[in-house]
């Protein structure tokens, strides 16, 4: 008796464990996404330093911090922090007031199974995000201010630079760091129509003294060097990724390509066997491919066939009539697929567990027969 009862509870454990970290385990690997702390500050509570949670962080999104104390450029104490936006500096540390030290706080996500105000573990980190700063040493010159200066920086990594009219210090930097087109549909499955052929994203930004510089309204040219993974199509289109996906005139000048940008941030790549139309004759989908030197196609294969007569030649469509309507984007199943494989399995878990202890009992009522 004992031991079937051991071996029952082991079971039913193995079922449960099997229930809780399943639905972690079907989630989708999360894009490498910048997140930047709000606000780092003195609390005023003994030598708390706090900070606000980034704000295109999601509401069960978790972070783990790392916080730096600074003097005249050095660091005096280094602390981190997973998922509570705070830390403690030593007094021994902090001799001087508070107003006197610099404060920098950077990011990185974290998935999480288990309780995030108990036990649990730490499954998957992300890249850690730019600094966010407060003190002496953080207020820097107005930064991006228009000027009758053109600077021209380059980022040495991959050869992308950029030029612009604007007043910056000789500290400034050019930052062009690669993301994995995989890891921005992934985060975000709604791109993937509006973005056919997407080869690469660049994530371009200019900092100083490790923070990010706001350049306002300057108009920003962008070069990017053809490297061989952009060389495998012919033609190509740079997108702006703002709030909505913005095509911009992009050039192919030898073995770069040109486009000017409204302002720094995510780019990205598209690629084609065929042209793109120039970006003024485009009215509907930007990121639509030509056909030839047809003009950019903002309908389906079917709408174009009914809105063209016997001869081929399109006839005007009414914006209210059916062929005006633009197809609803089909929803991302990939969310609904994991939890339904998560359920299915539970479920056989937990059948497989009923049935055996159904078939025990059996044996046991037969053996007192």
């Amino acid at each position: 008796m004992k031991i079937r009862a051991t071996w029952k509870k082991r079971i039913w454990g193995m079922a449960l464990a099997l229930c809780i970290t399943l639905p972690a385990l079907a989630q989708p690997a999360l894009a490498a996404e910048e997140y930047i702390p709000g606000n780092p500050r003195w609390s005023g509570y003994k030598n708390q330093v706090q900070w606000d949670k980034p704000e295109n962080a999601g509401s069960s999104d978790s972070f783990e911090y790392e916080a730096h104390l600074l003097l005249e450029g050095e660091v005096l104490e280094n602390q981190t922090s997973e998922i509570q936006p705070y830390v403690f500096f030593s007094s021994d540390t902090v001799t001087l007031p508070q107003e006197e030290y610099t404060i920098r706080v950077r990011a990185r996500w974290i998935m999480i199974v288990g309780d995030p105000d108990g036990q649990y573990m730490v499954a998957d980190v992300g890249d850690w995000g730019p600094w966010a700063s407060s003190g002496p040493e953080a207020d820097g010159p107005a930064p991006a201010a228009a000027g009758s200066g053109k600077v021209e920086l380059t980022f040495p990594d991959n050869g992308v630079s950029v030029s612009l009219q604007a007043d910056l210090s000789e500290d400034a930097e050019l930052y062009a760091d690669t993301m994995a087109a995989e890891s921005l549909l992934c985060a975000d499955p709604g791109l993937e129509a509006q973005l056919p052929g997407l080869l690469s994203v660049y994530e371009i930004s200019i900092r100083q003294s490790g923070r990010r510089l706001e350049l306002g309204d300057i108009p920003i040219e962008i070069r990017i060097p053809l490297n061989d993974h952009l060389k495998s199509q012919s033609h190509h289109q740079a997108v702006y990724l703002g709030e909505e996906p913005e095509p911009l005139e992009t050039v192919s000048e030898g073995d770069a390509l040109i486009f000017e940008a409204p302002s720094l941030g995510r780019i990205a790549i598209l690629g084609s066997d065929k042209p793109f139309v120039p970006v003024a004759a485009s009215s509907d989908s930007p990121q639509s491919e030509a056909s030839g030197t047809a003009s950019m196609e903002g309908k389906t294969p079917e709408t174009s066939a009914q809105a063209s007569d016997g001869n081929g030649s399109e006839e005007p469509v009414s914006p209210d009539s059916p062929q005006a309507e633009e197809p609803e984007p089909e929803k991302d199943d990939g969310e609904t697929s994991y939890m339904a494989v998560g359920l299915i399995v539970a479920a056989a878990v937990a059948a497989g567990v009923t049935a055996f202890i159904l078939l025990a009992r059996r044996k046991k009522a037969s053996s007192h027969k």
